[in-house]
């Protein structure tokens, strides 16, 4: 495991590492820790990272429209993500802030349009995340549970999703490595990222 001693690589390696992973659905970066701060706490989830577009230094993920998560987001819109690659023993903070695309953008259209029906089946379940059912099958409409599916059997649940979109502010980058321990900040000022060595 190389021990990164450069600013520049740290970033070369960021945007290397989180387009390998938007790619390959078993990369670590792949599926990171997302917080939003819901009333007075913060609450953590799981997302799949869909899309990274560096010269806008944006990160995209979907969720369902009637999902906590959102409605955090309309309040305030601060996001922050946690990655870690165990085998390069790399954490990756961000901070960002979001912006919610709902139906009628050309980009809400092209990211339903790159989904499979499989994987719209999330967004036709009949009530929002977290309500309380008896039983887990009947959070489904019977006709969605066998497959396989056409894209007439998921249309419905296009009206629940969501693309959100985060530019990021801040990056933080840490090394675990036998040789000590490396970390680097960057923040994104006067239409670049300035970036600085840390005590880890």
């Amino acid at each position: 495991m190389k021990l990164v001693t450069s600013l520049e690589e740290v970033l070369d390696q960021i945007w290397r590492n989180l387009s390998e992973a938007v790619g390959k659905k078993g990369h670590p970066f792949r599926y990171p820790v997302i917080s939003t701060i819901s009333r007075d706490k913060p609450l953590q989830r799981t997302v799949v990272l869909r899309s990274l577009f560096v010269t806008g230094r944006t990160l995209l993920f979907h969720t369902d429209n009637r999902s906590r998560k959102v409605s955090d987001l309309r309040v305030n819109p601060r996001l922050s993500w946690l990655f870690y690659d165990d085998s390069r023993r790399v954490q990756l903070h961000f901070e960002s802030r979001c912006e919610l695309h709902e139906p009628g953008s050309e980009l809400y259209e092209n990211e339903w349009n790159k989904l499979v029906p499989g994987e719209r089946r999330i967004y036709c379940v009949k009530h929002a995340p977290g309500t309380p059912i008896v039983k887990p099958h009947q959070a489904w409409p019977e006709d969605i549970l066998n497959s396989p599916l056409n894209e007439d059997d998921v249309a419905a649940g296009k009206e629940n999703f969501c693309v959100i979109t985060a530019e990021l502010t801040k990056l933080d980058w840490l090394q675990l490595h036998p040789e000590g321990e490396h970390r680097a900040l960057f923040h994104w000022k006067d239409d670049e990222w300035k970036g600085s060595w840390v005590c880890p």
